[in-house]
């Protein structure tokens, strides 16, 4: 570290001049080097919890959703017949997870309803209720033809 003194004539002036200042001295001070830092003690590490994944629990089998499906006018065997290609009868089952046609709706609950605008939310149509009066909407709507399953894994017709 530099520090600079200005230096001023120890000479008097007799002439009641102020004194001129002459060059300043440049010299150098030496520092004591900083303190090593005192490291504290770490605390001991937290014990690691078990972490319990949760899985949802939803009634099994399609014959479950028999009554909630005779709630409707259509065929409930061939209804049956699609919830199961298309999800298993797993009400929180997700899928089409992905952009088709230009559009992100992933398909959701037991019939896969797609999330599109003017829809319920996936998290809605994983209730079982919702899901199936969606699915008759689309149904009354256009028959079995939203289904892709129709044409390649159930005889819906």
């Amino acid at each position: 570290m530099f520090v600079v003194f200005p230096q001023v004539s120890a000479t008097p002036d007799l002439n009641n001049e102020i004194p001129a200042e002459t060059p300043p001295v440049v010299e150098q001070v030496q520092t004591d080097p900083a303190p090593a830092p005192v490291e504290s003690p770490q605390p001991a590490p937290e014990p690691v919890q078990e972490v319990k994944k949760v899985v949802a629990t939803y009634p099994k089998g399609c014959e479950t959703y028999r009554e909630l499906i005779s709630q409707y006018d259509w065929n409930i065997d061939v209804a049956l017949k699609v919830m199961q290609a298309e999800s298993g009868c797993n009400p929180h089952a997700i899928g089409d997870n992905r952009v088709i046609g230009g559009i992100y709706a992933p398909s959701c609950g037991l019939f896969q309803i797609r999330t599109l605008q003017g829809r319920p939310s996936c998290e809605q149509l994983q209730n079982p209720t919702t899901n199936v009066e969606w699915a008759y909407k689309l149904y009354w709507a256009s028959g079995w033809k939203p289904w892709s399953v129709c044409r390649t894994k159930v005889s819906c017709y």
